[in-house]
């Protein structure tokens, strides 16, 4: 007589390892669980050219994101073209929670020994624990240290935030 049934209440546990399962075996998202596991991926582009010869930070761009669980971690992938046009002139670019609250910043000097124009894209990034489930909005701003003028997206016009929400 072929068996029809498993009752789970038969089996215990250590007896099914992994070379019992077979290989098209489906499992669902919700059923993994743990530490590590990645959650969500979102990416966003800008492609608007923002310039400024102010030494106090100035908006770029802001996009939102939402966490599906409140204990996440948030890995914020930052890719910011940046350029300046003066040997003395460097650009500083910090990244906002909820306007507020500042999660990352970084310093870009861009060869100060040469007067020409200067282009770079610049990456860093940053973990965040925003402990909520809300829309939080994400804000790129930056600003000149010395003179001259700072631009991000001003060279290859194009900026990228990639947040990858991992279970904490």
């Amino acid at each position: 007589m072929a068996l029809t049934k498993i009752q789970s209440l038969g089996i215990t546990d250590g007896t099914i390892v992994n070379a019992d399962i077979n290989a098209s075996a489906a499992i669902a998202g919700t059923k993994l669980t743990g530490v590590g596991k990645v959650l969500q991926v979102t990416n966003f582009t800008n492609t608007t050219s923002y310039s400024t010869t102010s030494s106090s930070y100035q908006d770029a761009f802001s996009t939102t994101f939402t966490p599906t669980l409140a204990t996440s971690k948030v890995l914020i992938l930052c890719t910011i073209d940046c350029q300046k046009n003066n040997t003395d002139c460097h650009i500083s670019v910090k990244l906002l929670r909820d306007g507020a609250t500042n999660v990352g910043e970084f310093l870009t000097l861009l060869n100060t020994n040469n007067t020409q124009f200067i282009a770079s894209v610049q990456s860093f990034n940053v973990l965040d624990t925003p402990n909520t489930t809300s829309a939080i909005t994400y804000k790129i701003q930056f600003k000149v240290g010395g003179t001259g003028t700072a631009e991000v997206n001003g060279y290859s016009r194009k900026s990228t935030l990639t947040f990858l929400e991992i279970a904490a």
